[in-house]
């Protein structure tokens, strides 16, 4: 796991771990204010969809939260669907995330 309750997780050292092949990590954003948790992918998703070009890893993203349906549209890259198609997000609460509106 990178990140935790009390310290925000590093994208450096996240994508260095998701480049190993027998490696899973787990991304905890606990210490990252929910409102600033989209500004957090919209800087990490991008340095993943690159390994992913460039290894085929991650294979899948797990999300327990709605929180890749709230990025704002603005400044996250069009091709970012493209590049991060196997996402599943996960949440007790579906009307938050964009997909059921």
């Amino acid at each position: 796991m990178v990140g935790d309750a009390k310290q925000e997780p590093r994208i450096a050292e996240v994508i260095r771990l998701l480049a190993k092949p027998d490696v899973s990590v787990v991304v905890n954003l606990l210490a990252i204010d929910p409102p600033e948790r989209p500004r957090f992918l919209v800087r990490f998703l991008p340095e993943m969809a690159k390994l992913r070009a460039e290894t085929g890893r991650p294979h899948w993203i797990v999300s327990t939260k709605p929180t890749i349906a709230c990025l704002p549209s603005g400044p996250a890259p069009s091709t970012l669907t493209r590049e991060l198609p196997a996402v599943i997000a996960v949440t007790v609460h579906p009307r938050l995330s964009h997909a059921s509106s």
